[in-house]
């Protein structure tokens, strides 16, 4: 599949030095930029006869396994703000979880910087995130990307139940 690309992202998805960030139970996963074409079927690249409200410039760039729901950027924005949707639903409604892909890439290296030691759900839970980290970790995305769906970040940070 051909996609429109901005030639602003390869570099910097190639420039990621992880494809993966993992916290507890949940995982974002990025996917290469060899696998993009890939990682459209079923969103924007759909079996004929079906129909999409996906919107052409959207592309998966990643997804979140707890739920699966994709990530994606929109390239109509040069910027590449970065969406997450609920799959599912029947209708893709995207919520803004970073304003652009470089707000997103420090958002992952700040997530990872508190995740160590806490990738797995038995680690998290023998070393589980302070109040304090949590707030400090929330309120970085918060102050760089003001406006954003928090929902996202405070899900994935949240203490296990």
């Amino acid at each position: 599949m051909n996609i429109a690309i901005p030639e602003a992202y390869p570099p910097m998805r190639a420039a990621l030095p992880f494809d993966s960030v993992s916290f507890g139970y949940t995982t974002i996963h990025l996917h290469p930029f060899s696998a993009l074409g890939e990682a459209q079927e079923g969103y924007g690249v759909v079996p004929e006869g079906d129909e999409t409200d996906w919107e052409p410039s959207w592309v998966v760039i990643g997804y979140e396994d707890n739920t699966g729901d994709p990530i994606f950027i929109d390239t109509e924005d040069n910027d590449l703000p970065v969406y997450t949707a609920a799959h599912g639903m029947g209708e893709w409604t995207p919520r803004l979880i970073a304003f652009s892909f470089r707000h997103f890439v420090n958002i992952l290296e700040q997530v990872r910087g508190v995740a160590r030691g806490r990738e797995t759900p038995i680690a998290l839970e023998r070393n589980p995130l302070s109040d304090i980290e949590r707030d400090e970790a929330l309120s970085f995305i918060r102050r760089n990307n003001p406006d954003v769906d928090m929902t996202f970040w405070e899900v994935l940070l949240r203490p296990p139940e």
